[in-house]
């Protein structure tokens, strides 16, 4: 639907489609440098913004005309913008589901924010589908046609095999082990203190979210 806006644009198809990922993925970039300086203080700023726009992830994926990168903008902006971005993300992605827990604990404080995020999270996608498609339609669309149980055998050791050449790929070995050390730090620092940051949330959430998709997906493994 932005693509769609864009080709109004008097670049040609494939070059208005792909600006929409360069410029959500600059977006991103400075997102999550936004988040990493206020977590982590204002130092870290252009490191985050560099290490985002160098990733194999966002290198490949912000040059073309799929549906990623404008997904992991609006995940990002979750955390900044949660009643507006998490709706706008789902419309764009239906991945874009696995941030709205994420999105409710990170601004937990402010319940009402929560509150309306959540309820703009399904009526807003539900109202455009049912206004786009139709009841009839709609119906077939989310109950029929894609439902599977969980409960079908997924090959959790394969995932899992899968999940490390994924990130060895596309975040490579260096931001892993980074990212690694940064989670074990953030829980011990949040033992001794007794406290909970928002840093904590975002690495037992990206945690949990590698062992539910690799529990589950059968079909594609889980690169989300």
């Amino acid at each position: 639907w932005v693509i769609a806006v864009f080709q109004y644009l008097p670049l040609g198809l494939i070059i208005s489609a792909r600006l929409v990922s360069a410029l959500a993925g600059l977006a991103t970039a400075l997102i999550l440098a936004k988040i990493s300086s206020q977590i982590n203080g204002k130092n870290t700023y252009w490191i985050a913004f560099a290490v985002i726009t160098i990733l194999p992830f966002t290198l490949f994926y912000d040059r073309v005309a799929l549906f990623e990168s404008l997904t992991l903008m609006w995940m990002a902006w979750s955390l900044i913008m949660p009643v507006l971005a998490v709706p706008l993300g789902i419309l764009t992605k239906q991945t874009t589901w696995l941030v709205l827990p994420l999105a409710a604990v990170y601004h937990f404080k402010d319940k009402r924010k929560v509150a309306v995020m959540v309820l703009a999270a399904f009526l807003l996608p539900i109202t455009i589908w049912v206004l786009a498609l139709g009841w009839d339609d709609f119906y077939q669309m989310i109950f029929v046609k894609t439902s599977a149980p969980l409960s079908l055998a997924a090959n959790f050791k394969g995932n899992i095999f899968r999940v490390k050449l994924w990130f060895l790929a596309y975040l490579t070995w260096p931001i892993i082990v980074t990212a690694v050390l940064g989670s074990v730090g953030e829980f011990v620092k949040t033992i001794r203190s007794k406290t909970i940051s928002p840093l904590f949330w975002i690495c037992v959430w990206s945690v949990f979210i590698i062992l539910l998709e690799s529990a589950t997906a059968r079909i594609f493994y889980p690169r989300y």
